[in-house]
């Protein structure tokens, strides 16, 4: 899909929802939300209305969680805000992760099954489902034949919320592509007695207690079908980037590991070992990735009017795939830092002494002076290998590692001036 970051804009002829006509949707729904509050037709009151009601929500995410009721999107007002401030920001994460090199390769498979099951667990408003449904189109955009046999999509929403889910099946129904029937069964717990191609949970192991975390996820990964040795099924999680749940989330990655599950890690990491940001590693730093997102016009004027920030989403997540055929993620690293300047502050010198008594072989040799200039004047960008070693790749400046991102892919430790293993 061109301008993949813009799919709220435009449909292409590939596309398996009318995105435009979605984000349509989602802004005057959202204001008949509320206008029963205000005098018909006073956009500007509605406006007001939501970014009030979405910084109480925001308040109670971030300062007593605990005293928010478990089915909080039950009462109107604070689905109106949950819709305001995350349905277009959680769409983005899931059709960000998916339409990853790794993860379109599984999409082009299930793009050959004529029925697709969706388990959404925890599914508010459809957020991830609406995510996947659209990153199943760039893969049908980059699929050499162009080829689709989908005719139906049965999905079911794990959620308490009757009104989240009815209103984004509606919101599906009008704006999915013409010949692809949509089923949507909201239940109150995973069904025991189904399998499904593609299991989500998106933002939702942050609301159940860490100890019940891998419990949790073995259940869904019992729902995943796993008798069709022709086409993979996924299990996808996303939780935010902030530290505490970015923590949790690497913990259970570990855990899974170490039971030797016949899932298989394909994203983000390139390793099977433990995670080198653990927190038995007692470093400063975490887990978590960005992704630099043009919102919607709608979506930024509700920003401006709470203060926050929805073009850089942070994120964590984890994808699992199971096939027959071992899949590998042929990443030499993945980014899980940005660009840091080392700056001219005190100490390079003995940056320069660390530099190169710390230097790794991949790179072919390089002068002292050479790195002695880094030491001054350069950036490191903290990666994670295939090997799972943490270690920082070393270019000049930071303008020339901007295309390194954090979670970016790298092929190989050429793509950096030095590298080093990190502290």
């Amino acid at each position: 899909m061109k301008n993949a970051e813009l799919w709220w804009s435009a449909r292409s002829p590939e596309a398996l929802i009318d995105t435009p006509a979605l984000v349509t949707l989602w802004e005057n729904d959202l204001i008949e939300l509320v206008k029963h509050r205000n005098q018909p037709g006073e956009r500007e009151r509605a406006l007001q209305s939501l970014g009030d009601l979405t910084k109480s929500l925001w308040q109670a995410f971030n300062t007593d969680r605990e005293a928010l009721d478990r089915d909080y999107m039950s009462s109107e007002r604070h689905l109106s805000a949950y819709l305001s401030a995350f349905f277009i920001p959680n769409i983005e994460r899931s059709r960000h992760i998916l339409t990853r090199p790794t993860a379109l390769e599984k999409l082009s498979a299930l793009l050959q099954k004529e029925t697709l099951s969706v388990l959404d667990f925890g599914a508010g408003p459809l957020s991830s489902t609406f995510g996947f449904v659209i990153a199943l189109g760039e893969a049908l955009a980059q699929t050499p034949a162009k080829n689709m046999k989908i005719s139906q999509l049965k999905i079911i929403a794990v959620e308490r919320s009757e009104k989240a889910v009815r209103m984004a099946e509606n919101w599906l129904e009008r704006c999915i592509a013409p010949g692809i029937q949509i089923d949507i069964e909201r239940r109150t717990s995973v069904p025991a007695d189904q399998k499904f191609e593609v299991v989500l949970a998106s933002n939702v192991f942050n609301e159940i207690p860490q100890k019940h975390h891998l419990k949790t996820f073995k259940m869904l990964q019992k729902a995943l079908r796993t008798e069709d040795t022709q086409t993979p099924s996924i299990l996808l999680i996303v939780e935010p980037g902030q530290e505490i749940h970015s923590r949790h989330l690497v913990e259970l990655r570990d855990q899974i590991l170490q039971e030797r599950s016949d899932l298989q890690l394909i994203a983000p990491c390139p390793h099977t070992s433990n995670c080198p940001l653990g927190a038995s590693m007692n470093r400063p730093d975490w887990c978590w990735f960005r992704r630099t997102f043009k919102a919607p016009p709608f979506q930024l004027e509700l920003d401006h009017r709470t203060q926050l920030d929805h073009q850089d989403l942070a994120f964590s997540y984890l994808l699992f795939a199971h096939e027959k055929q071992t899949c590998k993620n042929n990443a030499w690293a993945v980014c899980v830092s940005d660009p840091i300047p080392v700056g001219e502050q005190e100490g390079h010198q003995k940056r320069q002494v660390y530099f190169k008594s710390n230097k790794l072989a991949e790179i072919a040799a390089i002068s002292d002076e050479r790195i002695a200039h880094l030491a001054l004047h350069g950036a490191k960008t903290k990666l994670c290998t295939h090997s799972g070693e943490l270690i920082a790749g070393i270019s000049e400046g930071v303008t020339s590692p901007l295309r390194h991102r954090r979670g970016d892919e790298i092929t190989n430790g050429k793509e950096f001036e030095l590298l080093v293993r990190e502290r």
